[in-house]
């Protein structure tokens, strides 16, 4: 089948240092899909295999095109604005990073950028989100999400810091 579909990417810097293509298609239901393997052609040439299963997808079925080396992603942490620090019976944490995408393309893009900050799951770790840069967060998940337009031969550079609190002696993991 030849399906209509939005043409965007996907970035997880914490996970992966490199931009997905990905195609978002509605109205994929008509077509009766089964699931199994799927060849995936872009511009009549062969790009990836795929896994389809229509049971698991809802009302649109995305599907990963392969990666696009021409836009760059770099997640560094950021040393002048993490600090660890006693205060009274508490330590801080500080982190910070800046994650910077590069589209080398003659043309926009629109791309999604996730990360993730720390959820705490004990009532003595507190985490709080200090700056977000735009991102819209999950409070539950720790979720960041950025939905951008990279223009072409665009370098944008997106920053977020949180603090940990914990209690003097406590080993807390997974910062």
């Amino acid at each position: 089948f030849e399906l209509p579909a939005a043409y965007g990417y996907y970035a997880a810097p914490k996970l992966d240092a490199t931009a997905f293509l990905r195609a978002s298609v509605t109205g994929w239901d008509q077509y009766n899909l089964l699931p199994g393997p799927a060849n995936v052609y872009l511009e009549n040439r062969f790009v990836a295999e795929t896994q389809l299963d229509p049971r698991l997808t809802r009302d649109t079925l995305n599907v990963g095109l392969g990666r696009d080396p021409r836009i760059a992603v770099r997640r560094e942490r950021v040393r002048d604005f993490s600090a660890r620090r006693a205060l009274g019976n508490q330590m801080r944490e500080q982190f910070a990073f800046q994650i910077e995408l590069r589209n080398s393309k003659a043309e926009a893009v629109d791309l999604v950028v996730e990360d993730q900050v720390p959820v705490s799951r004990s009532g003595d770790v507190e985490v709080r989100l200090e700056e977000g840069h735009g991102a819209e967060h999950q409070a539950e998940t720790g979720k960041l999400t950025w939905r951008l337009r990279l223009a072409a031969g665009q370098t944008l550079r997106l920053r977020f810091a949180y603090e940990v609190r914990y209690p003097k002696g406590a080993q807390v993991v997974g910062l």
